[in-house]
């Protein structure tokens, strides 16, 4: 495989830059490095081709293209050492990279004395870390190299506490709250614009909308969401299920519905793909109740916009959600992987005074405020890399 680096953008090794190591390239990427690059210059690396945001790369932030394939688990590769040349070539002052068990275990390898800030995504702690021996081995060995460790909730430190000494940068990765706001009082959401994923199959009369926009993959658990909602839809006319994001379960997930003997049900489920970020905020302000069947999470930036845009919020019963949700303050809970538990909350929430819904958004939106706000929260990144770098002389 080919070890040459080619770099797009800005020009080659210079002071003062950060190496930003990551998976691929989401909206937690571009929020990192829109902050970063206001104290630095940003060279972005990537594992593998696995882009999903659309916006570009801000001003002063250059990508580096290193053909690795992420078989950073093929000792054939020599990963550490085409590394060790992203390394020699960039000159970092500080090492920025996560998820733990790829990313941050790749830099670990090979960064030498150049400070590593750690990031954990919430799963590859919460649920990759425990998935067998190695995977623990793994994680405990890269966090002990680390000079400070990113994470996004509570649950989350809890773990990493134990694995490592270097100090822990918790904060909420948050959500810009001038971008999601909850419809205008009085505002109807029939007259909102609407677009064509909002129409399904039959015309109902004043439809309850569910919205999930969580991807397709094994860890989001949307099989309990869709045979709760198809068991539901027996019992109560109006409800549709709005099921945005994409991914290697979508068509068995479409099969799920498509064959299911309930037919008053499939007429009422939308699957959309992926939504831009205009049409995910649109999406919420047309919806009435945001759910997540996810079985391990941080803090999950679509729930915060959920709740940021004043709707009522039903999630797992697990821990990342338990530090947003509070049953019947805010939003409810029940317990991950139970359809019957799922079907029946739809049914409490589906049947509640229009006053009682707003009552329980507005909560959402005050608990996002108060712990969510992206502008407030960012300011930690730049504290963690001071801290490793005014410590640097110690290690």
């Amino acid at each position: 495989m080919a070890t040459a680096l080619k770099e797009e953008g800005r020009g080659n090794s210079i002071m003062d830059t950060v190496l930003y190591f990551t998976k691929g390239y989401t909206p937690h990427d571009f929020n990192f490095i829109s902050t970063i690059v206001s104290y630095y210059k940003v060279a972005y690396l990537t594992l593998e081709d696995f882009d999903i945001e659309e916006r570009p790369f801000p001003e002063g932030v250059h990508r580096i293209s290193w053909p690795c394939g992420g078989k950073f688990i093929d000792p054939e590769e020599n990963i550490g050492s085409k590394f060790g040349e992203v390394i020699a070539k960039v000159k970092p002052i500080v090492v920025h990279a996560g998820p733990i068990l790829t990313c941050t275990y790749v830099a670990a390898l090979s960064s030498g004395s150049i400070p590593i800030v750690a990031v954990s995504w919430g799963y590859d702690i919460m649920k990759d870390y425990n998935a067998n021996l190695t995977n623990r081995m793994v994680g405990r060995w890269t966090l002990e190299r680390c000079h400070a460790v990113i994470c996004d909730c509570q649950p989350v430190e809890d773990v990493i506490a134990r694995l490592t000494r270097a100090k822990i940068f918790r904060f909420p990765w948050g959500i810009n709250l001038s971008l999601f706001t909850g419809r205008e009082a009085g505002k109807d959401k029939k007259l909102l614009p609407t677009s064509e994923y909002l129409n399904f199959d039959e015309e109902i009369e004043n439809p309850f909308i569910i919205l999930s926009l969580r991807n397709h993959y094994p860890v989001y658990n949307l099989e309990t969401l869709i045979k709760a909602f198809l068991a539901a839809a027996i019992d109560i006319p109006n409800i549709c299920l709005i099921v945005g994001g994409d991914g290697a379960l979508r068509g068995e997930l479409e099969d799920l519905v498509n064959n299911s003997s309930i037919s008053c049900g499939r007429k009422r489920i939308k699957f959309t793909g992926c939504l831009k970020r205009n049409e995910v905020k649109q999406a919420m302000l047309c919806s009435d109740l945001y759910v997540s069947t996810s079985l391990t999470d941080g803090s999950s930036v679509t729930l915060l916009e959920a709740m940021a845009c004043n709707m009522p919020v039903l999630v797992s019963d697990i821990p990342g959600n338990r530090e947003w949700v509070q049953s019947g303050v805010n939003g409810f809970l029940f317990p991950a992987k139970d359809t019957d538990a799922l079907k029946e909350n739809i049914f409490q929430l589906s049947s509640l005074k229009e006053e009682e819904l707003v009552r329980l958004g507005s909560a959402g939106r005050r608990k996002v405020e108060e712990k969510g706000n992206w502008e407030t929260n960012r300011s930690k990144i730049i504290m963690s890399y001071q801290h490793v770098l005014a410590l640097k002389g110690s290690y």
